[in-house]
């Protein structure tokens, strides 16, 4: 729960001089350690220790207190004010700007400064298949399944400006399992059939993937979110189906890491076993069309 401080709550780093409580850190510890104000104490709001922390920590709920955030355009610090608010503290004040403003004012910090972002490098990366994990979630009316299925190969080409160029994840059809049964029997005549004709008809197409043809920056894309539009072609039982999906690419030490969740229409690619728009009068043997498949791959150097 955010909260928004009063302008009785709002202090400027010209002011904190005149302070004389406490001076909290509400980011992460690593964070706190890569840079702080002097003096501060580092409760981080995004622990789940927090609310049992604070109270341990400053019994009287008059305590002065000041807290700050990196500022604008993160918010720790207003979480921490509405969870303060919420244990019944009264004398909360905010830095305004956070440590991002009070270093502009020209105001010393302790630790080396922040280490940023992996740098973006360039060139080929093969996918790491032991890392990534190609997740699935079937439904029909009643009930839903779901389970893995293994990653066999991958690559993502980045040029030397940073731009993805071109990507691709293959999976491995004979090689998925269900995590939801917890029979073995009845989870494997699930695996089964959905490795048959009726879906993917594994034994004849037992490779799937999906390609990259464009990758699209999301402007404005916060940390967390999808940051890109991608545009690409899903390849199952010999059949291919133009798709656009967003995804979440960050760098990471020797690679990169993409992240999506999204839906795919299986009779596109001529899976029709229980389709409602292929089949009438299915009542409960109604399976739905749309598959969604969460996705998150690792590529890397080689």
């Amino acid at each position: 729960m955010l909260a928004t401080p009063t302008e009785e709550q709002i202090m400027t780093p010209e002011t904190v001089e005149a302070f004389s409580g406490t001076i909290l850190d509400v980011r992460t510890p690593e964070s706190f350690a890569e840079e702080h104000i002097d003096g501060s104490q580092n409760y981080s709001v995004y622990q789940t220790d927090f609310l049992q922390k604070i109270p341990e920590a400053f019994p009287d709920k008059s305590t002065s207190l000041l807290i700050y955030g990196d500022g604008d355009p993160f918010k720790a610090d207003l979480a921490a004010l509405g969870r303060l608010a919420f244990m019944g503290y009264t004398n909360v004040s905010v830095l305004d700007g956070g440590l991002t403003a009070w270093k502009d004012s020209g105001k010393e910090v302790i630790g080396q400064g922040t280490s940023g972002s992996p740098a973006k490098l360039s060139g080929t990366f093969d996918l790491d298949t032991a890392r990534t994990k190609v997740r699935w979630v079937g439904r029909n009316l009643m009930n839903q399944h779901n389970g893995e299925i293994a990653a066999s190969a991958g690559k993502l080409s980045v040029s030397e400006h940073g731009n993805i160029t071109h990507g691709s994840v293959s999976v491995d059809m004979a090689n998925m399992v269900c995590h939801d049964i917890p029979e073995k029997s009845v989870a494997g005549m699930l695996i089964e059939h959905l490795e048959s004709a009726d879906f993917f008809d594994a034994a004849r197409f037992p490779e799937a993937s999906f390609s990259l043809n464009t990758v699209e920056p999301i402007e404005g894309a916060t940390y967390g979110k999808p940051n890109h539009t991608v545009t690409g072609v899903l390849q199952a039982r010999g059949v291919e189906a133009e798709m656009e999906i967003t995804a979440l690419f960050e760098p990471i030490e020797n690679g990169y890491v993409f992240q999506s969740v999204f839906d795919f229409d299986r009779t596109q690619i001529g899976a029709l076993y229980g389709s409602g728009s292929i089949f009438e009068r299915l009542g409960m043997h109604l399976v739905n069309d749309l598959v969604s498949l969460d996705v998150t791959a690792f590529f890397v150097k080689s």
